[in-house]
């Protein structure tokens, strides 16, 4: 009988050793995907810090080529407006020279009467 209680104890602590590991081995897997969140939300907080850093240098860019390109407008509003000024003045020329043009005509022409009146009273 003594061996049979002292067998029945030494099961009786096989299992409880065996509940022990049990529970040991839960409590690791819990702290090992305890560990695993905590990775995954400071692997996701770094993603998410990148993104803005990102976000932030894009928009510096985008700010950067926007005052480029707003720049390269206005010279080209000014070259526009100094090509409007430079042939408005290369019209006024023609006019100019074809008014100078018909106002030589027009004394060759009364010099040239003039001879021929002269001509005729002499």
């Amino acid at each position: 009988m003594i061996a049979v209680e002292r067998a029945r104890a030494d099961l009786d602590m096989f299992f409880i050793r065996a509940e022990i590991m049990r529970k040991k081995k839960r409590m690791a897997e819990i702290e090992k995907v305890k560990r695993r969140r905590e990775e995954k939300v400071r692997e996701r907080a770094q993603l998410l810090e990148e993104m803005h850093r990102l976000a932030r240098e894009r928009a510096g860019a985008d700010r950067d080529t926007l005052s480029v390109k707003a720049a390269i407008m206005r010279r080209k509003e000014r070259m526009a407006e100094i090509e409007k000024v430079q042939k408005r003045m290369e019209e006024n020329a023609r006019k100019m020279d074809r008014h100078l043009e018909e106002m030589r005509a027009c004394s060759s022409r009364v010099s040239r009467s003039g001879e021929d009146r002269r001509g005729v009273a002499s």
